[in-house]
């Protein structure tokens, strides 16, 4: 059973978050609408549901069973990447009374001219901070591992991966292994040893958070980083054959889009993607599907309106999961659009904040469409 989280209106027209679990997506919502809910909204589908299966079934700190709920994850998905700044705002939000009461010792203490007074008032705030920023120290680094596979810093990921499986030892808060074996996986495909990737990833097989399609489909990513897009794509179809789900459709028409520029292929598996059983979070990436099959085809004008939208949607979602490549290909493409219609300035800026990522990432063949529609070559 798949634990389904919807979006939606209540009987009293109160906007909810609401957990529903279910055999499959459409006895979730057919559930949520004998309930009396409206509007719906997906929120966490299959991936995310398998994702939340690799953490422990309770976590407790100091003595107290941690168990959020769909609202609290809602929120936490929705706040930008965590930093120490944002650590410390967050702190002087949530913690008032705390700082309220620094303030007053610090006033006090100043007033009594004991300046051992001022020093143990700033250094009980102090390890305060301390000890939140350990709270939050899996997620800082969880959220730094996925800012540098992003960019493909293999090196980056390889040392951040080392710090939080130490981590995992003497921490409450303790990543899924099937992730971290999969974070492994993704090192190894990423600097050319794909072979031991593989291997690495065969950890995975038949894990409660790694069913076969699931499985089939991180093959298909291992392989697809090692550049070998054929046999990639051939591994992600057997996941579409075993778990015919949105999320993978979408992979499959980007395939045919991205990598062999086949629009009837990709337009037969997005015929297949139910737009309502797209999470919240991953809707612009249909939008982004969509652009690139009218730019494909010459429709210039709406390849720019689907791409533009998937743009806004992006730029409007600081916590979604690797963001910056979201947004280069985005501006990657747009650039190829203006371009196409003359507006050259316009294409030239996109380039030029894409240009990097793909570069980094060797994207070497829109790379070169990019300068020659743009005439930089």
């Amino acid at each position: 059973m798949t634990n389904y989280v919807w979006s939606a209106k209540n009987q009293e027209g109160k906007t909810v978050h609401q957990d529903a679990p279910a055999e499959t997506l459409a006895e979730s919502k057919a559930w949520m609408l004998s309930g009396g809910f409206t509007d719906l909204v997906l929120v966490e589908d299959e991936v995310m549901a398998l994702a939340a299966k690799g953490f422990p079934e309770k976590t407790f700190f100091m003595g107290e069973e941690l168990e959020p709920t769909a609202e609290q994850r809602k929120r936490g998905r929705e706040q930008p990447p965590i930093t120490l700044l944002r650590l410390i705002l967050d702190s002087f939000r949530d913690d008032k009374g705390i700082w309220l009461l620094v303030l007053i010792l610090g006033l006090y203490f100043g007033w009594l001219a004991n300046t051992l007074g001022i020093v143990l008032s700033i250094a009980g705030l102090a390890g305060w901070l301390v000890f939140r920023y350990w709270v939050a120290a899996p997620l800082l680094l969880y959220n730094k591992i996925n800012v540098a596979k992003d960019w493909y810093r293999w090196a980056e990921v390889s040392a951040l991966l080392d710090k939080a499986e130490k981590l995992q030892k003497r921490h409450f808060i303790k990543l899924p292994e099937s992730e971290l074996i999969k974070i492994r996986s993704q090192i190894l495909a990423g600097t050319g040893r794909l072979p031991e990737a593989l291997a690495w990833h065969q950890q995975c097989e038949n894990n409660p958070d790694c069913p076969p399609w699931m499985f089939k489909s991180r093959v298909g990513e291992l392989y697809t980083l090692a550049k070998q897009y054929d046999t990639g794509h051939e591994y992600t179809l057997q996941a579409a054959r075993d778990s015919p789900t949105t999320m993978i459709f979408l992979d499959v028409a980007n395939h045919y889009l991205r990598r062999t520029r086949n629009v009837v292929a990709a337009r037969e598996a997005l015929a297949k993607v139910d737009a309502e059983s797209i999470p919240k979070s991953g809707r612009y990436f249909m939008h982004r599907c969509e652009g690139i099959v009218a730019y494909l085809e010459g429709d210039f004008t709406r390849a720019r309106e689907e791409l533009q939208k998937a743009l806004k949607m992006v730029e409007a979602n600081k916590a979604l999961p690797f963001r910056d490549g979201s947004l280069a290909m985005l501006k990657a493409y747009l650039a190829c659009v203006f371009g196409r219609q003359g507006e050259m300035e316009f294409g030239r800026k996109y380039f030029a904040e894409s240009q990097p990522y793909l570069i980094a990432t060797e994207e070497t063949e829109l790379l070169a469409e990019c300068k020659t529609v743009l005439g930089l070559v």
